[in-house]
């Protein structure tokens, strides 16, 4: 594997057999790179069109994605097949340091994030569906690097500014917004924590 000191991504590909690890630090080109890494090997894979530094990866349509860039501070949007990466419209806003969480109906959710055309954090809940950007909702207040994960029909996120809010994004049974709330606090603030589901009083 190449050196990735931060600003990389990982997504759980194929089943959760092998993971996607895209993008870094230094470098315009380390920028761009991905790797494959199947618990014990690492094989290089397609190299975006753009550098995505704290775009993030999620999943569109069942494939990877990922948007906006940290030190380009551009909107370019990106997906993953198995012959390349191919342009994706642009999302609204110069973005970076987001989270994207895939829905069920092959849609993907950006949440948060700096918005660097007015260089603050961002509330918005952003939609991409057949093949547009809307936003469909807010959090209760800005933030950037936090995490998501989606669990029966609601998005957790886990914010990283203070006060370090849990939100709580319930959905439809069609997958339709439907509401956004506070359910609590983390005791500080983490830094693109990684969430998995589990059973409670599982400990690690």
């Amino acid at each position: 594997m190449k050196a990735q000191r931060y600003g990389h991504a990982a997504l759980s590909i194929e089943n959760g057999i092998k993971v996607l690890i895209c993008f870094g630090w230094s470098g315009r080109e380390v920028r761009k790179t991905c790797e494959i890494f199947d618990g014990s090997t690492t094989v290089s894979t397609f190299a975006a069109d753009s550098t995505h530094k704290y775009g993030g990866l999620g999943l569109y349509k069942n494939q990877p994605a990922s948007v906006g860039c940290f030190s380009e501070e551009h909107q370019k949007a990106e997906t993953l097949s198995a012959t390349g990466w191919t342009a994706l419209p642009d999302h609204p806003k110069r973005i970076s340091s987001h989270s994207l969480v895939a829905l069920e109906n092959q849609s993907m959710l950006l949440i948060g994030g700096i918005d660097w055309g007015n260089v603050v954090s961002q509330s918005g809940i952003w939609q991409l569906k057949d093949e547009n950007w809307n936003e469909i909702g807010k959090l209760l207040q800005a933030d950037f690097d936090g995490s998501a994960i989606y669990i029966g029909r609601s998005v957790y996120y886990f914010g990283y500014s203070y006060p370090y809010a849990i939100a709580k994004l319930d959905f439809t049974e069609t997958e339709d917004l439907q509401t956004v709330e506070e359910i609590g606090n983390q005791p500080g603030g983490f830094y693109y924590p990684v969430l998995f589901q589990t059973v409670p009083n599982y400990c690690i």
